[in-house]
């Protein structure tokens, strides 16, 4: 066990290596080490939550979870502790388990402690919703079925997570679309004078080649229905308006092996505007918006200029952006911006 002076100093080279993104280099550093004190523990079940979120690596979930249970005594009435196991529990899709520790958690939160309650808060809002009842009518769901049969072609079934579906559709000669199926279901805020009737309620589209393996469980292969999922947990929570050229920094690449680290939503540049947006039966629009995955510079790019300034580098430089083609060079990598 080390003393306080070594503590310090180990503590110290975490702290650098986590700035750095290498989870692995911590979960190694302090598994090294054998004995570990609760604090160390929270440090390397940390480390091994972001690796799984990075890599989509389950053991390192698992590994996590035997990590923080080995600790059960010291952190049932830690807030940190009570956190890491309830969002293990979330990604195993066990939201009753997590929002029982959730809300024990809430309580135990210093004062002073304005992050960890917001996290917290925000965990809380996940299981609300995965557990929360629809808000749409069977009428309006039937109207959806109609118009992705119609304009997308037959579906099948891929993966549910609470109240998103993931559907796949084979209609297209060229290439397979996912689509979310109940992300309606949220009403996005809209900035003032957008009219909410017409722009809060969203699906997303993602286009891949015919050839792309979704059955594989080869991560390499399950990222693009990873990205779909958080981005629909994302759009379920925020409180910031999504719609035509939203983009987003995922901070690392989508797969150790993947090209893209972020995204953009586009319309559906393959279909005709009656495919892109149906009314429900209240009058509201639901609009379907096709995600781009992005390259790191054109990421960067997307900061300072808007959708249309990057989809006119995609234009000028000829490069397909749908359906998602890994390793396809950044678009950014060779194109010297105008100055003002």
């Amino acid at each position: 066990m080390l003393n306080a002076q070594e503590k310090a100093l180990f503590i110290e080279e975490l702290q650098s290596l986590d700035e750095k993104n290498d989870y692995q280099g911590i979960v190694k550093k302090i598994e090294s080490l054998g004995e570990i004190d609760f604090s160390l523990a929270i440090f390397l079940a940390r480390a091994l939550i972001n690796e799984y979120n990075r890599t989509g690596n389950e053991m390192c979930l698992l590994r996590s979870q035997d990590v923080l249970n080995t600790f059960t005594d010291e952190g049932h009435d830690d807030p940190t502790w009570l956190y890491l196991v309830a969002y293990c529990f979330i990604k195993q899709e066990e939201h009753d388990a997590a929002l029982i520790r959730l809300e024990r958690a809430v309580t135990r939160v210093p004062l002073n402690d304005a992050q960890t309650l917001a996290k917290i808060n925000n965990l809380i809002k996940v299981c609300k919703l995965n557990l929360g009842t629809k808000t749409l009518s069977d009428e309006d769901y039937s109207i959806l079925d109609k118009h992705i049969r119609e304009h997308f072609g037959e579906v099948e079934f891929v993966e549910e997570r609470g109240l998103v579906r993931l559907l796949k559709c084979t209609s297209h000669p060229d290439f397979n679309l996912l689509i979310t199926k109940g992300l309606c279901e949220r009403k996005l805020n809209v900035p003032q004078g957008v009219d909410p009737l017409e722009n809060s309620r969203i699906e997303l589209v993602l286009s891949l080649r015919k050839e792309w393996p979704l059955d594989d469980e080869d991560l390499k292969y399950r990222w693009p229905l990873e990205l779909m999922f958080d981005l629909a947990t994302f759009v379920r929570l925020t409180e910031e308006f999504v719609g035509f050229g939203y983009s987003f920094d995922l901070g690392h690449k989508a797969h150790p092996l993947s090209c893209f680290t972020g995204g953009m939503l586009t319309a559906l540049g393959a279909f005709k505007q009656n495919a892109q947006e149906f009314k429900l039966t209240n009058g509201e629009s639901v609009h379907f918006f096709e995600v781009i995955p992005l390259c790191p510079m054109e990421v960067a790019f997307r900061r300072s200029h808007s959708a249309l300034d990057l989809l006119e580098i995609f234009k000028e430089k000829r490069l397909v952006i749908s359906p998602l083609t890994e390793g396809r060079p950044d678009a950014l990598s060779s194109f010297k911006v105008a100055k003002p």
